[in-house]
């Protein structure tokens, strides 16, 4: 019976370190906490929804790089290219939502190239997204 008792509690205690490594590892990564990024059409808009969270420690995240890229005949041409340092790319804190919105030509199909990141004092962490809309 006393055995039976140790040998139980040392499963609950298995069980425990395991279901917190598993915890640790759902993560983003070391800098992103999570995010979310989406692309669409809408009333002649090209929509480009961002939404980044960083950990406890990031002190900068947002869009690194936003390239869109309509289609003629088969070949993807360059529309639209914006950077980090551009308007409304990136907060000085560790939370961003944005929505950019950009002129669209009905009929046409845009390639949309997203880069997010979350950075701090120790590094940068990033993630590419590609739309085709």
């Amino acid at each position: 019976m006393k055995k039976a008792g140790i040998i139980s509690i040392m499963l609950i205690i298995a069980f425990a370190i395991s279901t917190s490594v598993f915890a640790m590892s759902n993560r983003a990564s070391e800098l992103l906490s999570s995010y979310s990024v989406n692309a669409n059409i809408d009333e002649g808009s090209i929509n480009v929804i961002v939404f980044v969270s960083g950990e406890i420690d990031v002190t900068k995240a947002g869009c690194e790089e936003i390239n869109i890229y309509k289609k003629v005949g088969s070949s993807w041409i360059s529309y639209i290219e914006l950077g980090e340092d551009d308007a409304e790319m990136s907060v000085d804190s560790r939370n961003y939502l944005h929505t950019h919105q950009f002129k669209a030509v009905d009929g046409v199909e845009y390639k949309v190239d997203v880069t997010i990141f979350a950075e701090n004092d120790m590094g940068r962490d990033t993630r590419d997204f590609t739309f085709y809309i």
